[in-house]
C-alpha cells in the first residue's frame, strides 16, 4: 500500500494535518476525521473540509500527488479510448471484449456528464408557487399555535 502524501506544515494543527493526509488517502470526508481522530467524525468531516485552509491543503496535496504519477484528466480520457479501441476489434489478436468496453464508454459517458438524470416539469396556468408556499407556511403556524394552547 502507497503511503499518502506528506502534507507540509502550515497554519493546520497536527489533527487538521492527519485529516488532509488521511483524507488524500481514503477520499472520504467522515473516514479521515475518523482515522485523525476526531470525536465526532459525522460532524466534524464535512466542517473540516469546508474550512479554506484544509481544502486548500487538501487540493495542494492532490495536485502533488498528480504530479507524481504524471496524471490528469487528458492522460485518464486517453487511456479509456485506447481501451475501448483495443477491445472492440472482434478481428483482432487480443479478441473481442465487450465488457471493458462498455465499462470504458460508462466511465467516459459519466465524465461527460451524458446520462444525469434530469426531470422535465411543465406548469400551465397561472402558478405563484412563492404565494402558495407562504400560504402554507402561515396555514403551519397557525396550526402549530392551536395545537400549543390546547396542549397547555
Amino acid at each position: 500500500m502507497s503511503r499518502p502524501p506528506r502534507v507540509p506544515r502550515s497554519d493546520l494543527n497536527e489533527r487538521q494535518q492527519a485529516y488532509v493526509q488521511h483524507f488524500l488517502t481514503c477520499k472520504n470526508r467522515t473516514e479521515a476525521a475518523r482515522r485523525a481522530g476526531y470525536a465526532k467524525p459525522e460532524a466534524c468531516g464535512t466542517r473540516l473540509y469546508q474550512n479554506p485552509k484544509i481544502f486548500a491543503a487538501i487540493t495542494a496535496g492532490m495536485a502533488r500527488v498528480a504530479d507524481e504519477v504524471q496524471v490528469d484528466q487528458r492522460y485518464v480520457l486517453q487511456k479509456l479510448i485506447e481501451q475501448i479501441d483495443y477491445n472492440s476489434d472482434p478481428t483482432g489478436d487480443h479478441g473481442y471484449r465487450p465488457s471493458v468496453v462498455l465499462k470504458a464508454l460508462e466511465l467516459l459517458g459519466r465524465h461527460l456528464a451524458m446520462f444525469t438524470d434530469r426531470a422535465e416539469v411543465t406548469m400551465t396556468g397561472d402558478v405563484d408557487i412563492v404565494s402558495r408556499l407562504t400560504a402554507a407556511r402561515d396555514a403551519m403556524a397557525r396550526y402549530k399555535r392551536e395545537h400549543d394552547k390546547e396542549i397547555h
